[in-house]
């Protein structure tokens, strides 16, 4: 009949099919700042640097108590990252082994140390967004990483926030 709605499915399983649909459904949003012209961008950098203040970030110590406390603060249920440290994990480590642990952190944050390679790497996920996604747009894509960097990331920001807010 006329003005009747014809859908036609096409499903794709082969992972590079897959990955392309994705590819092209996602990409116009990650790159919508791409569009934005480079003259603007210097613009928004040198008024941040002529009139924003200086802000120095003093990070306090990285504390076993401050660690404990921001790793309770994870749902029971968060996601364990690729290299499969789940929250319990790391609430139930002993102590003998989270200073070693936030020691190394500290030396990262200080240069005399590098990101170990596995708490570099993000697996990308696609979430669904709807209860039987069958498209790629009813899928939300996110970056996992290891709850080790999770943890240290959600307790350095809150501390930066902080410190931050008196200013904003």
């Amino acid at each position: 009949e006329p003005e009747d709605e014809i859908v036609q499915r096409i499903f794709v399983s082969d992972v590079s099919d897959v990955l392309d649909l994705f590819t092209q459904h996602w990409q116009p949003r990650w790159n919508l700042l791409n569009s934005i012209p480079e003259e603007t961008w210097l613009r928004v950098v040198q008024f941040t640097q002529a009139y924003m203040p200086k802000v120095p970030f003093l990070l306090p110590e990285l504390t076993v108590g401050d660690w404990r406390k921001t790793v309770t603060k994870f749902k029971n249920k968060a996601a364990r990252g690729p290299d499969g440290w789940a929250k319990e994990d790391l609430l139930y480590m002993p102590q003998q082994f989270v200073e070693p642990l936030l020691q190394l952190l500290t030396n990262i944050e200080q240069g005399g140390a590098k990101w170990p390679q596995q708490l570099l790497y993000g697996a990308v996920i696609g979430t669904p967004k709807c209860k039987q996604p069958h498209e790629e747009a009813h899928f939300r894509p996110i970056t996992l990483f290891s709850m080790l960097f999770r943890s240290w990331s959600k307790l350095r920001t809150k501390q930066m926030l902080q410190q931050i807010a008196m200013y904003m």
